[in-house]
């Protein structure tokens, strides 16, 4: 029962921000629905599939969350539910790294199956996309700036999620050898391009280049080799051919930003530098002490500095951690997300002619990048789940390694693994029963 809930949440996951997009746009109302499954998912994942050790990790990341926040609350119920909204995000993405690496250690799910799933999710999101190029679903920008979201709302989120999916096709297809991982996976990167933004085009681009030179370099000169190579090449070719008018207003468009804004670097991250630069601003102004060494300045505290500005969110996954809820939060999820990172660089070290774990590795680069620059992965509901789930992954294949490493070991001492778990098992029962 277990094994086809899971399956279902993380297939139909991204019909929870469709029903969302859909229920706001059409229908004007803002019951987030949405993220309230979600929170029973959040519950359900705590509950079935952690371990004591990791939930009393979890609660008291919540504590820290709930007295941050609940120090700068005010007494107004919108303003309270946004910051219960961002701590259950915060929440559900640590949550979820904890109970899907429970649950590939006791095979409830496999790593293939987590993955599989995760691919078949993301057709919902590229066929939403691909057919808002037939004028069903919202644009992804308001006036010259071409681009289609589909029926998704936060063009950002999706990019992202995208970009962490799509090497996960080429670690699928190196699995399993099945033709539809490689239309998958240019249908997520022709995607990419169609959303419009500077992250989706670049890391589409990045994602090609990068997995391309690793194939051409590490797999033998065979048909996988040979498939791939072409198969990437005509995708792009493609992707830029259906795409070309797209392409240009955006360089059209970016060229005359990166010039209005005076400098690359507020270019490349559309301003989301000035974010902290302005919070900066305010907390050297209103405050004769450093709450970034507390608790921060509270999610909804933050945010209203923002809004003078036109912006709603830091979108800056690690520096809104900082400044939403201060050095303690952002060095205890750090230190759960790095942990993994590391376990990530190991695997690739120790495989460094498999394909496969260069695409996990790069599937987990890809979030951990955009979380830095573009934000919309550690507390955005949509892409964190699906984060969570390739870091759970990664340390699954440190483990297998590890494993590996003691039974080769072992099997050079002329002592199997196995027999050595029988015979402690069988002295065990010698003692028991003498006693």
């Amino acid at each position: 029962m277990d094994k086809k809930i899971l399956k279902y949440i993380i297939i139909f996951y991204p019909v929870l921000d469709i029903i969302y997009s859909i229920s706001t746009q059409l229908f004007h109302t803002t019951f987030p629905i949405g993220q309230y499954v979600r929170i029973l998912i959040l519950f359900y994942l705590f509950i079935k599939f952690t371990k004591i050790r990791d939930k009393l990790i979890i609660i008291s990341l919540l504590a820290l969350l709930v007295i941050g926040e609940f120090t700068y609350a005010g007494f107004e119920i919108e303003a309270l539910v946004a910051d219960l909204q961002y701590i259950s995000k915060v929440i559900l993405f640590v949550t979820g790294i904890f109970s899907f690496d429970f649950i590939i250690k006791k095979r409830i799910l496999t790593k293939d199956e987590i993955i599989k799933y995760i691919i078949q999710s993301s057709y919902i999101i590229t066929i939403s996309i691909i057919l808002g190029l037939f004028g069903i679903g919202f644009s992804t920008y308001v006036g010259g700036r071409a681009g289609h979201k589909g029926l998704f709302l936060v063009q950002n989120a999706v990019t992202a999620t995208l970009l962490i999916i799509t090497p996960l096709n080429l670690y699928a297809f190196a699995r399993t050898k099945y033709k539809r991982y490689l239309l998958s996976y240019c249908l997520a990167l022709f995607s990419l391009l169609v959303i419009g933004t500077k992250a989706g085009i670049a890391g589409a681009l990045l994602i090609i280049f990068f997995q391309s030179i690793n194939f051409i370099l590490k797999s033998k000169l065979n048909y996988l080799r040979l498939t791939l190579y072409f198969l990437s090449i005509g995708g792009l070719i493609s992707a830029l051919y259906f795409s070309w008018s797209t392409l240009k207003i955006f360089f059209n468009t970016q060229i005359n930003n990166a010039i209005q804004w005076g400098g690359i670097y507020s270019y490349a991250v559309s301003n989301r530098d000035l974010h902290v630069e302005w919070i900066q601003n305010y907390i050297a102004t209103n405050y004769n002490y450093n709450p970034l060494l507390q608790f921060g300045i509270g999610f909804n505290n933050a945010n209203n500095v923002l809004i003078d500005h036109q912006f709603n969110i830091i979108e800056m996954d690690f520096y809104g951690l900082l400044y939403y809820s201060g050095i303690w939060v952002l060095l205890f999820i750090c230190l759960i997300i790095f942990r993994r990172v590391l376990f990530a660089v190991a695997v690739l070290i120790k495989k460094r002619n498999d394909v496969k774990y260069f695409a996990l590795f790069l599937s987990i680069m890809a979030g951990l990048v955009h979380a830095y620059y573009g934000g919309h992965v550690i507390y955005e509901a949509l892409t964190a789940q699906y984060f969570a789930c390739v870091l759970a992954i990664c340390k699954s294949e440190y483990r297998a390694i590890k494993s590996e490493k003691k039974r080769v070991f072992s099997v050079r001492l002329g002592f199997p693994l196995s027999s050595l778990r029988v015979r402690g098992s069988t002295s065990r029962k010698k003692a028991s029963n003498n006693s």
